[in-house]
């Protein structure tokens, strides 16, 4: 598996996660529940476009070498 496979696999899982918490919090009634799953549903999107943007950070470096 190279960078480019490895990044983008990561970026799937977690995008994957985030649509789990989505699904979760589509059946929730607890409000300590929902804000705990809307956390961490938001740290996976955060996740994902962080990975996304580190990503093509590198590839550009990477291109270059």
């Amino acid at each position: 598996m190279d960078w480019e496979e490895f990044f983008k696999l990561m970026i799937i899982d977690e995008r994957a996660a985030k649509a789990k918490y989505e699904t979760a919090l589509a059946k929730v009634t607890d409000a300590e529940l929902r804000a705990v799953l809307e956390r961490l549903r938001d740290e996976e999107a955060f996740h994902a476009d962080y990975l996304q943007d580190n990503w093509a950070r590198l590839a550009a470096k990477l291109s270059r070498s």
